[in-house]
């Protein structure tokens, strides 16, 4: 398995046989359990790769001019952060996410693609508590507050030190909204499927975040 995931990646293909191979690996010396799964891989000419299965996912945030409804940026507009991109999540049903592990979804039935990236964009890569529990807007707004000019240039801080500062920030908004009663995407998702919920979805919250350079 170790060989699988350090081998270099060609392509969105290739990404996808060796994270099914390395999940089929783990998945054979687990007795009990299964879990979603997003693996990324960065590629040349401004790629990334990805193989996702469940409701994890990334984001491709960008500093730029926001597109309108057309698509085109608004001459007029200020630059700020923005989600450019994102995976698609899968599942069964409401609350059933395609999973790997014991008894589980065949990893083929996994999504793998690529997504256009620039220098300076950022990647998100986070499980589903982070999605079920913080709106994209939430997430932006959070960004934006801090790095309204991009990323800082000046400072002590190194690019890295800014990076997990940044993840340790948008983890703990996640973790506060998860414990409450304020409105959350898994709540809106409930109400759209005829459950009765409310507030936050206690979950694991596990989140990276890179810098494109």
């Amino acid at each position: 398995m170790k060989k699988e995931i350090q081998s270099p990646i060609v392509d969105k293909q290739d990404l996808k046989a060796k994270a099914i191979a390395a999940a089929q690996s783990t998945c054979s010396a687990v007795r009990m359990g299964s879990s979603t799964l997003c693996t990324v891989a960065v590629g040349m000419n401004n790629k990334v790769f990805f193989y996702n299965i469940g409701d994890s996912g990334l984001y491709v945030l960008h500093y730029g001019v926001p597109p309108v409804k057309n698509g085109s940026p608004s001459p007029s507009a200020a630059k700020e952060w923005f989600i450019r991109d994102y995976t698609p999540k899968q599942c069964h049903s409401f609350n059933f996410p395609f999973q790997l592990g014991r008894g589980a979804d065949n990893p083929s039935h996994g999504s793998s693609d690529s997504l256009n990236v620039q220098a300076g964009d950022l990647c998100l890569v986070a499980s589903d508590g982070l999605f079920d529990n913080l709106w994209p807007k939430d997430l932006t707004s959070l960004v934006n507050t801090f790095w309204k000019d991009g990323i800082p240039t000046e400072g002590e801080k190194t690019v890295p030190q800014l990076l997990q500062d940044m993840v340790n920030a948008i983890v703990g908004v996640t973790l506060k909204y998860s414990c409450g009663s304020t409105t959350t995407p898994f709540e809106n998702d409930a109400l759209q499927n005829g459950y009765k919920y409310q507030g936050g979805k206690p979950d694991d919250i596990t989140a990276v975040l890179a810098l494109f350079q």
